[in-house]
């Protein structure tokens, strides 16, 4: 009984406590953000984006880190330090997610570090300014759209053009809107994403690079949605821009999204530490 409570209290020792109740704490602030302040989709869909980037980390293994060396603990005290730094310049919301880094920085290793700061700055900075990222990213979301589908048309002869989010294509002027620039399901694809190179990959470096394919994938597939729409217009006239036509696209494009992802991510290698088990496997068989 007394070795079975020794063992137990040796694993709390080693549990690096601040930096786990940090990450716990950012969490509740980010759902508390996202059901009471903010109460749109896209921030419900970053604290989740948050919790699905830390979740595949959650173990054990993962907790039961030996506490931090003098280097983490001075790095987790400039850490404070620009935490104050920030808030004082007025930027509270950046000065509150290093708040939240600099225990785990100070008590835990690179690998928590790196793992947990992610998706405790998208909670506490991501999350309450939700509306505002979406805004910022569609313009060129929408420019990217517009330019990309102009010169996609002109190569196959038709007499289109574009001047910023505006398409001009035979006398018709046609404006790339957010809910046609992509950004509308772009939160949603990311968690997706994430989620999908998880399930597909053990290594963190591929899952990262195959996660980092999403945004081109989303771009170029957008783009192709686009031009079907500029040639459905041209070709059937405005019944093409009706909303049973428009969500299908919409729809179709998210399948289409999903499938080139997956595809891409077959073409990444192995994981390292797969062979490595595999060749320990064949070596003790032997």
């Amino acid at each position: 009984m007394k070795k079975s409570f020794d063992i137990v209290q040796l694993y709390l020792r080693r549990i690096p406590l601040m930096s786990t109740l940090a990450i716990a704490a950012a969490a509740i602030l980010g759902l508390f953000y996202a059901a009471f302040r903010v109460g749109t989709e896209g921030a419900y869909v970053f604290w989740a984006l948050g919790l699905a980037i830390l979740f595949p980390y959650a173990s054990m293994d993962f907790l039961l880190q030996k506490r931090g060396d003098m280097r983490s603990r001075i790095f987790g005290f400039f850490v404070l330090l620009c935490s104050c730094g920030v808030s004082a310049a007025g930027h509270s919301h950046l000065g509150l997610a290093l708040l939240f880094v600099a225990p785990v920085a100070y008590f835990g290793n690179l690998k928590l570090l790196c793992i947990g700061g992610i998706p405790i700055l998208i909670w506490v900075a991501g999350v309450p300014n939700a509306e505002q990222i979406q805004f910022f990213l569609s313009f060129p979301m929408r420019m990217i759209g517009a330019v990309s589908s102009a010169w996609v048309m002109s190569l196959f002869g038709f007499d289109a053009d574009s001047v910023g989010t505006m398409v001009y294509i035979g006398g018709k002027e046609i404006a790339v809107t957010s809910a046609c620039s992509g950004i509308e399901q772009l939160e949603a694809m990311l968690l997706v994403g994430w989620l999908g190179a998880v399930w597909m990959h053990k290594s963190t470096l591929i899952r990262l690079g195959h996660f980092l394919t999403i945004l081109p994938i989303i771009l170029i597939f957008n783009c192709i949605r686009l031009v079907a729409t500029l040639v459905g217009i041209e070709i059937w006239g405005d019944a093409v821009l009706s909303d049973n036509i428009h969500t299908g696209l919409g729809i179709a494009l998210i399948f289409l999204i999903a499938a080139a992802f997956y595809g891409v991510g077959r073409i990444f290698p192995d994981d390292p530490a797969e062979g490595g088990e595999t060749a320990k496997k064949e070596g003790k068989a032997e």
